[in-house]
């Protein structure tokens, strides 16, 4: 779920809404950020916000839910 930026002083930056449809959530490709994350490319043409390796990681570690 997009949250938004967060800048230094901790103010939450969102960006457009947009409706999502199936391609916000099909990826088609991604790029390393640094070594701390990546960013992804989806289908329908966004590609907002990166998402770093610990955050990755802690959705992995959660159980599956139905």
């Amino acid at each position: 779920m997009c949250r938004g930026e967060g800048d230094l002083l901790g103010r939450v930056h969102r960006g457009p809404r947009r409706p999502y449809g199936l391609g916000a959530f099909l990826a088609h490709g991604w790029q390393k950020v640094g070594g701390y994350a990546i960013q992804i490319f989806w289908q329908d043409g966004h590609h907002d916000g990166i998402y770093s390796y610990e955050f990755l990681r802690k959705l992995g570690e959660q159980p599956e839910t139905a």
